[in-house]
């Protein structure tokens, strides 16, 4: 289980970061991409409890499966704040849309997870390849709480 301090910590980060119903301008999301980017590697580093060779082996790994992941959650944030400019008004299409692309992401994250579960089985050992895929999940399961906590619901009436 991920560090309860550490949770807290990124929730809170998260809780004054991210508000999809206020603009946010391409700099600040940067800005907010890089902190949490920051705080979720320390979330790992401390979870993993890795050595110093078990370090050697995963971090560059890490690094590979972060940037893979970061280019689907520019494709995600994308989406979720074109959602977020017009969800009062949105058309039967674009509600659509919105599922598919929700439904896409998800099926992304997890081929994503399972490339770096066995990346990481073969590399060290199927033990440190679940641990970190616990760990991922469990952060990104308070992201997206995040996220959809602050998101209005789509209108339709």
């Amino acid at each position: 289980m991920v560090n309860k301090f550490g949770l807290i910590f990124f929730s809170f980060l998260l809780f004054t970061s991210i508000n999809l119903r206020a603009q946010v301008s391409k700099g600040e999301l940067e800005i907010i991409k890089s902190e949490l980017k920051t705080e979720k590697k320390e979330l790992v580093r401390r979870n993993m409890n890795l050595i110093s060779d078990e370090a050697d082996i995963f971090w560059p790994i890490y690094n590979d499966y972060q940037q893979e992941k970061s280019a689907i959650m520019d494709e995600r944030i994308k989406v979720l704040q074109h959602y977020a400019d017009q969800y009062l008004v949105i058309s039967e299409e674009d509600a659509k849309k919105v599922a598919l692309d929700q439904f896409k992401f998800r099926k992304k994250s997890i081929m994503l997870r399972q490339k770096y579960f066995k990346i990481l089985s073969k590399k060290m050992s199927p033990v440190y390849g679940i641990r970190f895929i616990q760990i991922d999940r469990q952060i990104d399961l308070l992201i997206e709480m995040k996220i959809f906590e602050s998101m209005p619901l789509m209108q339709y009436r």
